[in-house]
């Protein structure tokens, strides 16, 4: 269950920015020869429904139904009880309360399609076999619709950078809560925490390499550790929806400015985006996105096996490994397109 306040703040995204993408997902549903498109979304799989119509769930399941034309349907397992704190956070006309949310999606369905209409999901593999075989009782043609959603949200609008910007922004600060000459990693990480959390982060998950010499991975903690001589601590914090990624790393004895020289290798790298070669060139690299239901996905990197293209304008979080004079640094921050939204400075 999520811990933060979520709430929809109509200042930040207007009812017309879902209008918009309303309608590129239509044009896209078209293009595809799709009739109607259904999304699912749970606990770890917000974001295909909360970018088309804001809804983020805090627990259970619910199913988008968009035609292509008239309201969108809402059919979640969420007891009625939570109905006005749905209504009030979704930009969907018609809510339907159900525990078991594939026959309801499917009556809708059933209501609402003609013979040898094409139903759309997105990322259909992923959708749960209860959810899929009610869907496939409608007789509709079932595709998977992930590209046309993926073409659809493109590459980003204003309202996700301006998001995208407050949720860095939120990650910076907190990251910059650490006491560079403290060794507990417990204190670290919930400095860190504590701080995003106060800043209005709906979500906050800190990870932490203790000793970057032996073990660059960034884990969640588990029990206490001491921080060594270089450390690293990752901060990956949700604000409305999006979802950003940004990373510190302290060297305790810095007389030649290693840390400044491989932010300038990273900025450098992640700069020339959509190009990946400079990122390539670095020990590791990795470069997230929200293209789907995700909130991030692993898009390119050393060790991503199928990569994806990264949209000239697209808000990606990208994490590197940079070692100078046998020192391993990690960095990381969000980008849209080649261009750093908040800098990883503390």
């Amino acid at each position: 269950m999520r811990r933060g306040l979520i709430e929809w703040s109509k200042t930040e995204l207007p009812e017309s920015v879902f209008d918009t993408r309303i309608a590129a997902m239509r044009d896209a549903m078209s293009a595809a020869a799709i009739d109607t498109l259904v999304a699912y979304t749970n606990f770890t799989r917000p974001g295909a429904v909360s970018w088309l119509c804001d809804f983020i769930p805090y627990w259970s399941e619910c199913a988008l139904v968009l035609p292509k034309s008239g309201p969108l349907t809402m059919v979640s397992a969420v007891s009625p009880r939570g109905k006005p704190w749905i209504q009030s956070t979704t930009y969907s006309q018609n809510l339907l309360f159900t525990p078991k949310i594939g026959p309801e999606t499917a009556r809708v369905l059933k209501d609402g399609l003609n013979g040898g209409a094409t139903v759309g999901v997105v990322e259909l593999d992923e959708v749960p076999a209860a959810v899929g075989l009610a869907l496939k009782s409608t007789g509709a043609t079932l595709v998977d619709a992930t590209e046309a959603f993926v073409q659809a949200r493109g590459a980003g609008d204003a309202a996700a950078a301006a998001l995208a910007k407050t949720a860095a922004t939120i990650a910076q600060q907190a990251l910059a809560a650490i006491d560079p000459n403290g060794g507990d990693a417990t204190a670290a990480v919930a400095a860190v925490d504590r701080a995003a959390r106060a800043a209005g982060a709906e979500e906050s998950y800190v990870a932490v390499a203790a000793n970057l010499r032996a073990d660059r991975r960034l884990l969640r903690l588990e029990g206490p550790a001491t921080l060594a001589d270089v450390y690293a601590l990752r901060a990956t914090v949700a604000y409305k929806g999006t979802w950003v990624r940004m990373v510190r790393t302290v060297v305790r004895n810095d007389p030649n400015g290693i840390l400044a020289a491989a932010s300038a290798q990273f900025t450098a790298a992640a700069g020339e985006l959509p190009k990946l070669d400079k990122l390539r060139a670095l020990d590791w690299f990795l470069v997230e996105s929200a293209r789907s239901a995700q909130p991030l996905e692993a898009i390119a990197g050393t060790a991503v096996p199928q990569s994806h293209d990264v949209a000239a304008g697209a808000l990606v979080s990208v994490q590197a490994a940079i070692v100078i004079d046998g020192t391993p640094v990690l960095a990381g921050a969000p980008f849209i397109g080649g261009a750093l939204i908040v800098a990883p400075t503390f």
